[in-house]
């Protein structure tokens, strides 16, 4: 997981800014600029949103190869005439 630098939430706020001139040009002219701010700062909260997908995809890989080595090595197990282990064997 990326760490998220202390001014990168900014840097994403003035990058909104410069792509979009129509948010820019309210900015000046609006006489509650807030609500123009709120505009922008949902944009990159929609952005990162976006963004987030990719990690539990990810996740969701490593889950997967996981639960498919556990099975080959199950089934490689008993192929072998293995005794698979179990947890009183473990615990006691």
């Amino acid at each position: 997981m990326a760490v998220q630098k202390p001014f990168d939430p900014a840097q994403q706020m003035v990058r909104v800014f410069k792509e979009n001139n129509d948010l820019l040009s309210r900015l000046k002219s609006e006489t509650d600029p807030i609500t123009v701010l709120q505009e922008a700062a949902n944009t990159v909260e929609k952005d990162s949103r976006q963004n987030d997908r990719i990690h539990y995809r990810i996740a969701a890989g490593v889950f997967g190869a996981l639960t498919l080595i556990a099975a080959v090595g199950a089934i490689v197990l008993v192929a072998f005439d293995k005794i698979t282990p179990d947890l009183r064997d473990v615990v006691y």
